[in-house]
């Protein structure tokens, strides 16, 4: 899980690392574009909107589990309605292609607060996906039947899943924003 956060972190700053000419900010907008309107993206975003929080089972560290994966789930819930509208504001223009010059762009800081958030995001994901091996052992030592902890237990590991590919896009997209802005500034 490690190379998770590591991977994340790591590109978000190697995206972000240099300057480009207008021809690739040109490039690297209609990449953001294309990932954004991605089959991949938008196959998440449903199964994202489509996740539901089971109700508590009794076992203090499965319901632990359910209850910082559905914390982590409003965050991502967050970042997917936050990405599109700084994506909007430091492009000028919606992922559709409609010019909007009413907006204000971002803050550098700003779009570097974002992918601090995401890093520690994909942390706690990472910690939480550390820890589902031991899901069937609590339910076995607690001695209920795997039925009634099923839910919570595909829950916990199905949302993480799409967790970490989210975070990887969505770090992916800021980082590619920071660079944007920051050879934007530079032309």
């Amino acid at each position: 899980m490690k190379k998770v956060i590591l991977g994340v972190f790591l590109t978000i700053l190697s995206v972000a690392a240099f300057a480009q000419t207008a021809d690739e900010i040109k490039a690297e907008k209609d990449a953001l574009k294309t990932e954004l309107k991605s089959e991949a993206y938008l196959a998440r975003q449903q199964k994202l909107a489509n996740l539901k929080v089971p109700d508590a089972i009794g076992i203090g560290s499965i319901d632990g589990l359910v209850a910082t994966s559905a914390l982590s789930l409003a965050s991502v819930m967050q970042l997917n309605k936050d990405v599109p509208e700084l994506y909007k504001r430091t492009l000028g223009e919606t992922v559709e292609g409609v010019t909007d010059v009413t907006v204000k762009k971002p803050t550098l800081e700003e779009l570097i607060g974002v992918a601090a958030s995401i890093t520690t995001l994909a942390a706690s994901v990472a910690a939480t996906v550390s820890q589902i091996p031991g899901i069937a052992g609590d339910i076995a030592s607690a001695g209920l039947g795997i039925m009634k902890a099923k839910k919570s237990a595909v829950f916990i590991k199905d949302a993480n899943v799409l967790f970490i590919d989210e975070l990887k896009s969505q770090g992916k997209i800021i980082g590619s924003l920071i660079k944007v802005m920051k050879s934007s500034n530079n032309l």
